[in-house]
């Protein structure tokens, strides 16, 4: 539990330092019907497997900082900038994790300044780099530019580099207009399934 909860909390401090969408009045945070998430606004459904669990409505608003009543027909003005507000969350038995998150950015920010931003400060946070790639990828109908990276567990953890021998493997997806970003993150633990075999768990509707 202690692992989990270092991941998520590695997870969270990437999604405040980075995150689509499409210049509509209202967000759309997206719904749970059993085991699916559908998002019409970002176009896409999620399919969680036997196993995974997914954070409730009060859950992701005190993940979020804010009262669950924000999640009920938000209003653009209503996201302050600055606020990362988890619209979905889901995690697995052995840790990994998909996060969808919505930030207010200034208009001048890209996609790919936004992600490189966020490395580097998460680069000085931890204190150890991050290897990562970079390119574009096409989720739900939308395009997204995308980011891969590995971290040593173990290092997260106050150990020396691969001493634990143990590594979480990412990716973000981030598309950024209409003064707001959007950042699927995907998290992958040693032993669970692939980064690829989790993106597959997405789908156009």
């Amino acid at each position: 539990m202690k692992k989990v909860s270092i991941l998520f909390l590695g997870v969270l401090i990437i999604a405040a330092m980075l995150v689509s969408c499409n210049g509509s009045a209202t967000v759309d945070v997206g719904e749970w019907d059993g085991n699916v998430y559908t998002n019409e606004q970002l176009g896409l459904t999620f399919t969680m497997p036997e196993g995974w669990e997914s954070l409730s409505i009060a859950e992701l608003a005190q993940q979020s900082g804010v009262g669950s009543d924000m999640f009920d027909g938000i209003s653009e003005d209503e996201i302050e900038e600055g606020l990362n507000l988890i619209i979905m969350n889901a995690t697995s038995p052995t840790g990994s994790m998909v996060n969808i998150t919505i930030e207010r950015v200034a208009g001048r920010v890209t996609a790919a300044n936004y992600m490189e931003a966020g490395i580097e400060a998460l680069e000085a946070e931890l204190g150890t780099p991050i290897s990562h790639i970079s390119g574009d990828a096409r989720i739900g109908g939308n395009n997204w530019r995308q980011y891969g990276y590995e971290l040593d567990i173990g290092v997260l953890m106050g150990m020396e580099p691969g001493e634990l021998g143990m590594y979480m493997n990412g990716r973000f997806l981030v598309n950024v207009d209409g003064g707001f970003a959007r950042l699927i993150s995907i998290t992958q633990v040693d032993g669970s399934e692939t980064i690829d075999e989790i993106i597959g768990m997405f789908s156009g509707n």
